[in-house]
């Protein structure tokens, strides 16, 4: 393994699993006001948290956004290898590396589209209106920051697959991190 691939691969690892524990904060977040603001409503009949909505759906942004960069670190994602799975390893390596590779360009196209919205979000001082306002920057440039970061994890990912399909490794990438626990 040269240099190179070790940075990159330690690189991809402490970012997954820190996106992973934000992902999982974020979860605890929705989990815990949803319950606590349910369970004193039901006893007092008002709310205990004004703009849980607001804040709710700024989590649920962390927790998708950054919460795929985990999985896709840990080849959660579903996936049907019914075809590919019939090829040579070789010509696997190739499918997979070029797919990778594509959908890496898309992020960073998206990355770069996601980024100057929240780049004018900022300088606009967008709020989402509701019971409280809340800035919509912050949420707006967890997007381009989560994609930048799976782009570079998947480039990571394509290169292991372009080294199977080139012949320079003969075992396919497999998944390289435990299970995400607090």
């Amino acid at each position: 393994m040269s240099a190179i691939h070790k940075i990159a691969s330690g690189a991809t690892t402490v970012i997954s699993t820190l996106a992973g524990y934000i992902a999982v904060v974020a979860l605890a977040f929705l989990i815990a006001s949803a319950t606590i603001d349910v369970a004193y409503r039901t006893v007092t009949g008002s709310s205990l948290f004004y703009g849980l909505l607001e804040y709710g759906e700024a989590a649920l942004v962390v927790l998708a956004f950054l919460g795929s960069i985990r999985t896709q670190y840990s080849n959660g994602h579903v996936s049907s290898t019914l075809v590919t799975s019939k090829l040579s390893p070789k010509l696997r390596g190739w499918i997979r590396a070029v797919s990778l590779f594509l959908v890496a360009v898309l992020l960073v196209w998206a990355a770069y589209a996601s980024g100057a919205a929240a780049i004018k979000s900022f300088h606009s001082g967008e709020v989402r209106f509701g019971l409280v306002r809340i800035p919509l920057w912050p949420i707006r440039s967890v997007v381009p920051v989560s994609f930048g970061l799976l782009s570079v994890l998947l480039m990571r990912q394509a290169w292991d697959y372009f080294q199977i399909a080139t012949g320079r490794t003969a075992f396919e990438p497999t998944e390289e991190a435990t299970e995400l626990s607090i």
